[in-house]
């Protein structure tokens, strides 16, 4: 018995020396690919180009330390904010990998908002997080990076809840932008929401997913856009909503886990502290401004912008229903809009294969017009 005792005794001591070297290793991986810088921008021969900007840097924004990525291959060239989804999900870590080729033609800023990823933190005041400050927060990134490059207005892009944000902010200050485009643009959230339940529901049921269905007669049906238990409910419509296609178009559920949660692990520009914050942030995020966006809703509040816009949005998108979009925008008053359809895009949309579209809206359509 007492040799069987020393026997047990040992291996569980070179077990718990394999876990504990284990993770070690994965600490030291993680933070070695986590430096908080970003790579210059190089030439053919991996010469820094000159005249180029590109650094991982925080920005006094309202009394809040806000974090910026700024690259462009030459500080002549406009400047684009891109304003993420959530509200509280940053996408810089998918952002960069697959929009190289628009810093050749803009100075492109990622930018995680108030208590967010890389700026958030636990000391930010919860009645800070209104969508008047973070409409105000967008000015002022938008009066550091003109006085930073020397412009008068720059573009503006928002993707999902950025689209809400990006469409309350020009609406709000005009004067500081060329244009602004609106990707999955945010319209009547409450109408999309019940039309994204019963989008899941009736394939659940087409397909007699009793797995699908039972979760979501759990949740209930949303009324006029929401639920009883919102947190939960938003949780497992999602799920299903990827599964059906409904967030990205044509690809199984784990690929958005390969675009969205992977990169985040290898992300340089962000330092381990803000990767381990990054849930953190989103679910701070969410539960105090995602109340807001239905009660302050687009449909009600902007109904004339004057502000050139563009909207592109993916015809099988039911998170932002594409339908509410299209009629909203349809209806909006603006001196110049376009509305341009994705046929083979959900909501995730540049991020899969119609990214090429995307560049080319951007490049040859967007900076045109204002050439």
């Amino acid at each position: 018995m007492k040799k069987a005792l020393k026997i047990i005794k040992r291996i569980g001591f070179w077990f718990l020396m394999v876990f504990a070297t284990l993770v070690l290793v994965v600490l030291i991986w993680f933070r070695a690919v986590s430096p908080g810088k970003t790579e210059p921008i190089t030439d053919v021969n991996g010469e820094i180009v000159k005249g180029s900007v590109a650094e991982v840097k925080y920005v006094e924004i309202n009394g809040l330390e806000q974090f910026l990525i700024i690259r462009g291959k030459s500080v002549d060239n406009p400047v684009l904010l891109m304003l993420h989804g959530g509200p509280g999900s940053p996408q810089a870590h998918m952002n960069l990998p697959i929009n190289k080729i628009l810093e050749d033609y803009y100075i492109v800023v990622n930018w995680d908002q108030r208590g967010a990823g890389a700026s958030y933190s636990s000391d930010i005041p919860a009645e800070s997080m209104t969508i008047k400050q973070f409409v105000d927060d967008t000015y002022e990134v938008t009066k550091y990076l003109k006085e930073r490059f020397g412009k008068n207005k720059i573009f503006l892009l928002g993707h999902s809840w950025g689209s809400y944000l990006g469409m309350r902010t020009i609406y709000k200050y005009p004067d500081e932008y060329h244009a602004y485009i609106g990707i999955g643009q945010v319209s009547d959230q409450r109408k999309s929401e019940d039309m994204s339940y019963e989008f899941v529901y009736s394939n659940a049921k087409q397909e007699n997913n009793t797995k699908a269905i039972e979760a979501l007669e759990a949740i209930g049906s949303p009324v006029n856009g929401e639920f009883n238990d919102p947190a939960t409910a938003m949780q497992i419509k999602g799920r299903w909503i990827t599964e059906y296609g409904g967030a990205v178009y044509g690809k199984s559920a784990k690929y958005l886990l390969d675009i969205f949660i992977k990169p985040l692990f290898t992300f340089r520009e962000y330092k381990m502290s803000a990767k381990l914050n990054y849930m953190k942030g989103l679910t701070f995020t969410q539960m105090l401004l995602w109340n807001q966006l239905l009660d302050e809703q687009l449909v009600d509040m902007v109904k004339e912008v004057k502000v050139p816009i563009y909207i592109l949005h993916g015809v099988h998108d039911y998170q932002t229903v594409y339908s509410e979009s299209k009629s909203y925008i349809d209806l909006i008053k603006a001196p110049k809009k376009e509305f341009i359809t994705f046929e083979n895009s959900a909501h995730w949309l540049p991020y899969n294969d119609e990214k090429d579209k995307f560049h080319d809206v951007l490049i040859k359509q967007v900076l045109e017009d204002f050439n």
